[in-house]
């Protein structure tokens, strides 16, 4: 009995020592599997920061060349836009009587200007190096990815449309060569100074017609009409890379509102709704408008001999500001600014300007009262002056005009086509336009 009762014991003994070998040995496998589970789950999450700290630094160099894009978009968006507009004051020129010395120097400078070859190239040093790193799906589905590839998609469009241009200069320069008067050289066509004296006076009718002659203007206009787009482009550019920059140094992935405001107004222009920047300090927004200047006599009769309205002077952009100068001798005369739909292959172009209700015009008078009439058109109101024009009487200083849309009870702004300042009488009148915007409600003022 004492012996069963001692095996007894020590059975349960040898049992309870089991027992106690299986809790420890399970302990162990669970501390290891723990201790396992842990060091893998600080691997990955320093494998995720090391990712993460060299997905920043390539966003960051990303950044630094995009700064740089935007440095020579902002120079080459000056130099197209100067092209623009010196190309249109040089276009003025057929319509002068007489070709001063002066008017035929600087189409010589504008003639350099529009054979000027200039290209965009951009710095994609950094995508190219973080689209071969292997972690280009860490911002996938992230706003910014959106973001950096439509950036660079403007920038390959921006190249396209630059080579097209190219060709259209290549065109220009090979139909530069023409029939001079005899003893005429190339050289004193556009250097006057080196003629024997009167000789320039001899050729003004060549000048004249020179500057009419049709063909080399539709050679110009070929290689003017390139630009815009490509202006237009650098424009989305400008906002894009913004963006994008504001985004990284927030470091932030995701849209702010304001970003995604500017990026919707976007999507809206290339829709086809109107740019409501139209002049910003001075400086038409040549992507969406063109420029240009109209008189009685240049739609009834282009080519008269007697025109004093319009001369390579009459648009020019000084201290912030578009001067516009209309030198008399007609009844009437208009400036006008044409919007740019690029959505809009054939005809009257046309933009949707349906959401806005005001237009802004900061503007001066050269000497104060000068009479101004303000109006729109659309893309089916014919040009016989029945527009509803509103008055506008100018002051020497700068001075904010308001003007309900509704007033143009005539135009439909749905498809809105000129912005137009119209002057009705013979005496010569300049003015200057700093803002022309359109707005969505008062509120914004």
């Amino acid at each position: 009995m004492l012996l069963k009762l001692r095996q007894e014991k020590r059975g349960y003994f040898l049992n309870e020592k089991f027992r106690k070998y299986i809790f420890y040995a399970v302990g162990e496998i669970a501390l290891i599997v723990v201790g396992i589970f842990i060091a893998l789950e600080i691997d990955n999450w320093n494998s995720d920061r090391r990712e993460e700290t060299a997905l920043n630094s390539y966003l960051q160099s990303i950044a630094g060349n995009i700064r740089n894009d935007l440095d020579e978009i902002q120079r080459l968006r000056e130099f197209r836009a100067k092209v623009l507009l010196q190309s249109l004051q040089s276009s003025f020129l057929s319509f002068m009587p007489q070709i001063p010395i002066e008017a035929v120097y600087f189409y010589d400078r504008v003639n350099e200007l529009i054979r000027t070859k200039a290209y965009f190239i951009p710095n994609t040093s950094g995508f190219d190096a973080f689209k071969n790193s292997g972690i280009l799906s860490k911002l996938q589905g992230r706003d910014v990815e959106k973001l950096l590839f439509r950036y660079y998609d403007v920038a390959e469009r921006i190249q396209r449309l630059e080579r097209d241009l190219q060709t259209a200069q290549t065109t220009l320069d090979s139909r530069e060569e023409m029939e001079l008067p005899e003893a005429v050289e190339n050289y004193a066509l556009y250097d006057p100074s080196s003629m024997a004296p009167g000789r320039f006076e001899e050729l003004q009718p060549f000048y004249r017609s020179f500057f009419q002659d049709a063909a080399r203007s539709q050679d110009l206009n070929i290689v003017r009409s390139s630009i815009p787009p490509i202006v237009h482009e650098y424009d989305k550019l400008i906002e894009l890379g913004k963006s994008f920059i504001t985004m990284i140094e927030r470091d932030s992935h995701e849209f702010t509102p304001a970003i995604f405001e500017t990026l919707q107004k976007l999507e809206h222009i290339e829709r086809g709704v109107g740019n409501p920047n139209v002049i910003i300090d001075g400086r038409l927004s040549y992507g969406s408008y063109e420029m240009g200047l109209v008189s009685q006599t240049s739609i009834f009769d282009p080519f008269s001999p007697v025109r004093a309205d319009i001369n390579y002077q009459s648009a020019r952009h000084s201290e912030d500001a578009l001067h516009l100068s209309y030198f008399g001798n007609e009844p009437w005369a208009a400036f006008w600014f044409a919007t740019r739909n690029l959505s809009q292959l054939y005809g009257r172009s046309a933009a949707d300007f349906s959401r806005y209700n005001q237009l802004v015009l900061e503007m001066k008078g050269q000497s104060g009262g000068e009479i101004i009439q303000v109006n729109l058109k659309d893309m089916d109101d014919p040009d016989d002056g029945s527009q509803t024009n509103v008055q506008v009487i100018l002051t020497e200083d700068w001075q904010s005009y308001k003007f309900d849309l509704s007033e143009f009870d005539n135009a439909d702004l749905e498809k809105v086509s000129v912005l137009s300042f119209l002057i009705l009488q013979e005496e010569p009148l300049s003015f200057a336009i700093r803002t022309a915007r359109f707005v969505e409600n008062l509120e914004h003022e």
